[in-house]
């Protein structure tokens, strides 16, 4: 009797510990896939707003300072000052109140350190599509990220910034590039969809990969007007015998928003997987979107502000623009909110 208890607890301890192993190991096993797929939606509805309002406000600060009638024609110079508050710390205020509104990440403790509020404000205030890149192949190989992030895992990254520089280098216009992308994307994701990753393997791969396909979708569509503002606008100056006014290098096409969008997320995940590896000594499962909801917030933050701060520079700009201009009808943006608006 006393054998047949025994063989049912050992029997019964079996049971649990290949049970308990089965649950660890899906726990630890469980890809980054499902939680970095969604913040690519999340990322393009919360530009949407962040732009949105700025629109509103330097429209109407355009049109109460106009002196040009709702009926006259032909060119008007824009006056004044754009009154958004361009700001980094402003503009990542603004992303990390979007966020927080999703139930996955309003439990988070954003912030930015002044090391990256000094590092953002170099991307804002240097934005051309030479200096992103180079900020890019910069921040993808430092240390931090050869320490935490696998030799296969760069590797996979290093296939999108390859997509990003050949869509910088390209000639392309805003359409083909898109086209051309989204397709080399589209590649990358059915290329590994199926890859079993290790624990705390994927966040940063995935992450990059479901802004860059929601941000190629965003800066193509809805974000398109602005893209070609700028190029328009820089072109506008050239051809009048000036320097370009709003980047030290042309831009000729979305590529370089989406690189920033990128960038963002790489340098707020890159942040928050180092303070929680010095807090902690390790990283835990359990804090997949703690960092995945910090990188979101710094992609809002970069593409979004060099968007804002390019734009602040072309109404402070004294050059002619027609009445028809997007900076005077600025009904472009579309809102499909996920995001409860402010």
């Amino acid at each position: 009797m006393k054998k047949l208890f025994l063989l049912a607890l050992i029997f019964s301890a079996a049971i649990y510990a290949c049970n308990k192993q089965s649950e660890t190991s899906k726990d630890k096993q469980q890809p980054a896939l499902d939680n970095t797929n969604r913040i690519g939606a999340l990322h393009n509805t919360g530009l949407s707003i962040i732009l949105d309002k700025a629109e509103k406000e330097a429209r109407k600060n355009v049109l109460s300072n106009s002196r040009v009638g709702d009926n006259s024609v032909g060119p008007i110079t824009v006056p004044g000052s754009n009154p958004y508050d361009v700001s980094t710390a402003s503009i990542f205020e603004d992303a990390k109140a979007l966020v927080l509104k999703d139930p996955a990440y309003q439990n988070l403790q954003l912030t930015i350190d002044a090391a990256t509020l000094a590092y953002t404000d170099q991307v804002l205030n240097s934005f051309s599509q030479n200096s992103i890149k180079t900020k890019w192949a910069e921040s993808v190989n430092q240390q931090a990220i050869v320490d935490k992030v696998s030799t296969r895992e760069r590797g996979m990254v290093g296939e999108i910034t390859t997509v990003f520089n050949t869509a910088i280098a390209s000639n392309a216009g805003i359409q083909a590039n898109y086209l051309s992308v989204k397709s080399q994307l589209a590649a990358i994701r059915q290329k590994y969809k199926n890859t079993v990753l290790l624990p705390n393997e994927g966040e940063l791969f995935w992450g990059v990969l479901s802004i860059a396909e929601s941000s190629n979708e965003y800066w193509s569509t809805e974000g398109a007007s602005y893209v070609n503002a700028v190029i328009k606008y820089d072109s506008m100056n050239y051809k009048a015998g000036n320097p370009y006014s709003l980047v030290t290098d042309p831009l000729r096409s979305q590529a370089p928003f989406l690189t920033a969008d990128c960038l963002g997320y790489l340098i707020g995940w890159t942040k928050a997987v180092v303070d929680e590896n010095s807090a902690n000594g390790g990283l835990s499962i359990k804090n997949e979107d703690k960092r995945i909801g910090a990188g979101l917030g710094l992609a809002l933050t970069f593409s979004g502000g060099s968007l804002l701060r390019t734009m602040k520079r072309m109404v402070l700009s004294p050059v002619n623009i027609s009445k028809d201009s997007l900076l005077i009808h600025m009904d472009t943006i579309i809102n499909h909110p996920t995001f409860p608006k402010p």
